[in-house]
């Protein structure tokens, strides 16, 4: 759901390169699909066009910027706390 609500104009396929840059509401996407089935995270990545090394770091990177802004970390609870409660379980 994340790579295709969220990059649905990519056509260079999943795995298009290991440095793609996600934005905040694709990282609370992965996020929360990580919280819901762990055991999904390589097919998570894979549909995002990350691996799991480029995820951590794009999360360090995401959640060092919390420091300076906290309506941004705000945003970025709120987004994954929807997109966990629009894929949890039915």
């Amino acid at each position: 759901f994340s790579r295709h609500a969220a990059n649905w104009w990519d056509t260079r396929g999943p795995m298009a390169s290991p440095s793609v840059t996600l934005s905040l509401e694709q990282l609370a996407c992965i996020q929360a699909e990580l919280e819901i089935d762990p055991s999904k995270s390589a097919r998570i990545f894979a549909n995002n066009g990350i691996d799991a090394a480029g995820h951590q770091r794009q999360m360090a990177e995401l959640e060092a910027s919390f420091q300076q802004d906290e309506s941004r970390a705000q945003r970025f609870v709120q987004l994954r706390d929807y997109y966990r409660a629009v894929l949890g379980p039915r």
